[in-house]
């Protein structure tokens, strides 16, 4: 009876062990895919709120480093815009939302500016300019917007093995509301 008991000790002594050491490793994984910052912050900033039909939207990009460590970044590394408004439909009675999408290249692949090192806590802006001429901006109206980035879009073989970490994830910057109005 007592080498039963002995037994049935000893299996409920490693089972809770065993179950101890599972839920400590499945905590110590949960904390390391959800508590872990992002290393870059990609944040855009409209330079107007309001703009003329077939115009442009001039846009502040800003590239922050939120890590610990210097990061490389590509200052040309936006892959997509992405879009969307509510307007009148011209045939139903109520409104239509519309989405929109565009690859984006802001230069050609051969005047490509070299990476850019960022320190920690440090960050790197530019200004571009969006040409609003696409059809999707045909009519004035309130519009969304948020960018898409990509650290690999431009890199070559020899900006990743040079100098500090080229950061080679993708990001979505906020979003941003602007209005199209018609200026005739």
């Amino acid at each position: 009876m007592m080498i039963y008991n002995n037994r049935k000790l000893s299996a409920l002594l490693i089972a809770v062990l065993f179950h101890g050491v599972a839920l400590s490793s499945v905590s110590q994984a949960r904390t390391a895919l959800h508590e872990e910052p992002s290393a870059v912050v990609f944040r855009i900033i409209a330079r107007e709120n309001t703009v003329c039909l077939g115009s442009s939207l001039r846009l502040e990009i800003e590239l922050r480093n939120d890590s610990k460590r210097a990061l490389r970044v590509q200052p040309n590394g936006i892959s997509g815009v992405y879009s969307s408004t509510t307007r009148p439909a011209r045939e139903q009675g109520f409104p239509e939302h519309a989405n929109h999408y565009d690859l984006f290249h802001p230069l050609p692949s051969d005047k490509q500016p070299p990476t850019v090192m960022l320190l920690p806590g440090r960050s790197h802006r530019r200004l571009i300019s969006l040409p609003l001429s696409d059809d999707f901006y045909r009519t004035d109206g309130i519009y969304r917007l948020s960018l898409s980035y990509s650290g690999l879009l431009h890199a070559s073989k020899e900006s990743a093995n040079t100098g500090p970490t080229l950061f080679t994830g993708s990001l979505d910057s906020n979003e941003i509301i602007f209005e199209i109005q018609d200026c005739k």
